[in-house]
């Protein structure tokens, strides 16, 4: 399947979209999960195998230095992410582990995902749940004798996250196909993301970000976890009411006026930057995400660039 549209539409029914370049971080030891409560921002020690969570991993000034899904399974604990995360997570929770029992893996290359999505995408899966699937939920799938991680999770919006061994990626992709569910590209799965406003490491989010600033504090972060790294400047931040920008969902006037980076301005200031673009479904126009100071990130507010507008909308 090659048409854009024609991708875009096959996610919002029933697509697949491989991604090589994601990251995956194995965390074992009996410790893994008292361990990490301390260093991101959910409530890692109340996950029960099965579950799944958002979180953000902090440095001591409360910015970012990671964005993962957590996966919770019997004997490990899994973070998936955006982009080549896993060096500089490992290497930053690495310092901390003295007596705890952790062990750290970059199973990113070891280990495939593949992410599902659409209304009618888990009507190919069916014949493997064990159970009706719900939104944070793991399950161990067998695929024609294949162990695979399946975890209702939003990587692009909700959809369906499988984790494989790489050697069985292609006969994955296979039965996937032959299940009726198209596969997809990257491209058209970045439509997807920013229609939903979803953002990623590496695009949207860097060390430079503040939790707050991306408008997912209930799915998160923990107010009432206590002590973590980082939390300091999370709950001065929550006490003060506001971050001084937010992640919005943009549209720009022009079909080529929007570049990564580019300015947003009222007037001769600026007041913010885009982060992610992409043409809208249809091709004629451009959507992308961007930050935007408080005040002006409101629905419908108008923001001026070099050639043309952006328009604040709403998440659909």
């Amino acid at each position: 399947m090659t048409n854009l549209h024609d991708q875009y539409t096959a996610l919002t029914q029933a697509g697949f979209v491989s991604l090589p370049n994601r990251t995956l971080i194995r965390m074992n030891g009996v410790d893994r999960q008292t361990f990490l409560h301390s260093f991101c921002t959910a409530d890692v020690k109340a996950m029960e195998p099965g579950q799944a969570t958002e979180a953000f991993v902090l440095n001591d000034k409360g910015k970012i230095l990671g964005h993962v899904i957590l996966l919770a399974l019997n004997d490990t604990l899994l973070l998936s992410g955006a982009g080549k995360q896993a060096a500089t997570i490992i290497e930053h929770l690495d310092k901390y582990i003295i007596r705890d029992d952790v062990q750290l893996e970059d199973a990113s290359e070891t280990h495939s995902q593949t992410f599902i999505c659409g209304s009618d995408s888990t009507t190919g899966l069916d014949d493997f749940l064990t159970n009706p699937f719900a939104l944070n939920q793991v399950q161990l799938l067998s695929i024609d004798g294949t162990e695979v991680i399946a975890a209702q999770v939003e990587v692009a919006g909700f959809g369906t996250l499988l984790v494989i061994e790489t050697s069985n990626q292609d006969a994955l992709t296979q039965k996937l196909v032959d299940s009726n569910i198209a596969e997809c590209s990257e491209e058209a799965l970045l439509i997807v993301r920013i229609e939903n406003q979803t953002p990623w490491f590496g695009n949207d989010i860097d060390d430079r970000n503040l939790p707050q600033e991306l408008q997912r504090d209930e799915k998160a972060i923990s107010f009432n976890k206590g002590c973590y790294l980082g939390q300091e400047t999370v709950a001065r931040i929550d006490a003060i009411g506001h971050v001084n920008h937010w992640l919005v969902g943009l549209k720009f006037s022009e079909p080529n006026n929007a570049a990564i980076d580019g300015e947003l301005s009222v007037g001769e200031k600026q007041v913010g930057r885009v982060t992610s673009v992409s043409p809208t479904p249809d091709g004629n126009g451009t959507i992308g995400l961007g930050f935007v100071r408080r005040m002006h990130a409101k629905e419908g507010a108008v923001l001026t660039m070099t050639d043309g507008t952006a328009t604040v909308i709403k998440k659909i």
